[in-house]
């Protein structure tokens, strides 16, 4: 069933020529080799039920600090996403409860105190933080207390080197999903990667590296990271190699740092057309003057914009939402934490994480809870569609096939909607 434009990733394995084998195995023709003792496959110990039929959400969204804008929409998205399960049954026929709490500064203590209080409440499931820093905090907090934590972003770690024990999960398409993107826009033309000097950049400049080389490609020219203060240096290292394309990746937050990178590499020559912009912070760069130099430049982001009908929805929570950044991942978090607990049968934390990868990909498609739970009364087992976009996750909570949307600047120096790919990074 096709579900978007597709860009699939395969990899070839090596056979060992039979001669080359037998001789190092010390083989001859009067052998008679032994087969392997089978090695079991590892199966999960079962879950006891331990749910009391009540699934109660927490939210963790920055109502302080430099983040706070972002609170709103993601309130509204998880509120909103309570309204519509209610709406449809509730989970079990129960009404869902939700308590908000503050995420306040990494290292403030602020998150911790928070979820103390929401695991006195007896939440099964945690909606954020967005912010990885504090995601990363939070996860050895969380997984001692048996509560998935499902991050409508964090995309700028890797869940599989937090040791989570499979209780965190994150919605946004990280640096793995977008270098596969950018590897599908620039096939077998070269490149170098220009990345701002954070967590995310680095990611993306791994992950292009890694993509490359399973695709048989030549490896980057160039990769280089900027701060502020070498964003000038960085353009130049990057223009000498002489390169079809050059990547810049930015996370959000990372505005002056992204623009000064980019004016510097124009500066040298590189023209807009051989730019790809990667990244939540690459999205308005009208600043720079003149604009129309960015004119041709194209730019890969996470997710889908929001359709109007979800944000209708959305205003009909809150009315006062104007930063929409993470409200369709925040809403489809709560989707996916109640389907996990009726695919379950038990709203127990433990069994909600263990079901999420499952409600979540590989199965009958379905894009709310009520025709969700209509294909439940017939299916063992669904394949979620998130207002988001794609929302396959794997066991160690990352996501390994996700929505990307593609941009084009325009002479206003803005960058417009063009196609909306469903890249996979499976095998």
């Amino acid at each position: 069933m096709t579900r978007g434009s597709a860009v699939r990733r395969s990899t070839g394995a090596l056979a060992l020529p039979v001669m080359a084998a037998l001789i190092a195995l010390g083989l001859t023709a009067c052998d008679v080799p032994v087969a392997a003792a089978p090695v079991p496959t590892p199966t999960q110990t079962p879950v006891v039920p331990y749910g009391d039929g009540v699934l109660r959400i927490g939210g963790l969204v920055p109502t302080t600090g430099a983040s706070a804008g972002l609170s709103a929409a993601q309130v509204a998205g998880i509120e909103l996403a309570v309204r519509e399960i209610d709406e449809a049954g509730g989970y079990g026929g129960v009404p869902v409860q939700v308590f908000h709490r503050d995420v306040g500064e990494p290292g403030s203590g602020v998150l911790a105190a928070s979820f103390a209080e929401l695991v006195a409440k007896g939440v099964d499931v945690v909606v954020g933080p967005s912010d990885p820093s504090l995601a990363a905090e939070l996860v050895p907090l969380a997984t001692a207390a048996r509560i998935p934590v499902i991050s409508p972003d964090a995309g700028a770690m890797d869940a599989a080197e937090l040791d989570s024990g499979g209780y965190l999960f994150r919605l946004a398409s990280g640096p793995g999903i977008l270098a596969a993107a950018v590897t599908e826009l620039v096939g077998s033309a070269t490149m170098s990667v220009a990345a701002v000097d954070d967590g995310f950049g680095a990611g993306v400049i791994t992950a292009i590296t890694d993509d490359r080389a399973a695709a048989g490609l030549d490896p980057v020219v160039s990769a280089v990271t900027a701060s502020g203060t070498s964003a000038v240096k960085a353009a130049a290292d990057v223009a000498a190699g002489d390169p079809d394309y050059v990547v810049v990746a930015a996370a959000a937050g990372a505005s002056s740092t992204t623009e000064a990178l980019v004016a510097s590499l124009l500066d040298q020559g590189v023209v807009a057309s051989q730019l790809v912009l990667v990244g939540d912070g690459v999205l308005d760069l009208s600043v720079l003057s003149p604009a129309g130099e960015l004119e041709g430049a194209r730019a890969l982001t996470a997710g889908a914009p929001l359709d109007d009908g979800f944000r209708a929805r959305l205003l009909s929570a809150d009315p006062g939402v104007t930063d929409f950044r993470f409200a369709a991942e925040s809403y489809d978090a709560v989707m996916l934490a109640a389907l996990a607990a009726r695919v379950a049968g038990d709203d127990g934390g433990e069994s909600i994480a263990r079901a999420i990868p499952g409600v979540s990909s590989d199965w009958v498609t379905c894009s709310s809870f009520a025709e969700c739970a209509q294909v439940l009364g017939s299916e063992d087992d669904i394949d979620y569609q998130g207002v988001s976009g794609a929302v396959d996750l794997d066991d160690s909570g990352d996501l390994v096939a996700g929505t990307v949307s593609s941009w084009l600047y325009g002479a206003d120096g803005r960058a417009a909607i063009g196609d909306i790919l469903r890249v996979s990074t499976r095998p």
